[in-house]
């Protein structure tokens, strides 16, 4: 990570990440994860999207992410 600053000398931190992260990249990492380290998404305390109904607000989530 690079910390540059603005004009007023605040730190503004660019992460130099090279993979474009979009929705067939997390699929990949995904079955990557899971074949390596079995069910890893149970200890992450990211709760599972796709197995719970929708609420309100995520009618304006932006799609595929």
């Amino acid at each position: 990570m690079i910390i540059k600053y603005d004009k007023n000398n605040n730190p503004v931190r660019v992460a130099e990440v090279k993979v474009n992260m979009n929705a067939k990249w997390r699929k990949e990492m995904e079955i990557e994860f899971t074949k390596k380290y079995g069910a890893w998404w149970v200890f992450t305390g990211v709760p599972q999207r796709h197995k719970r109904k929708k609420h309100w607000i995520e009618q304006f989530r932006k799609k595929g992410v």
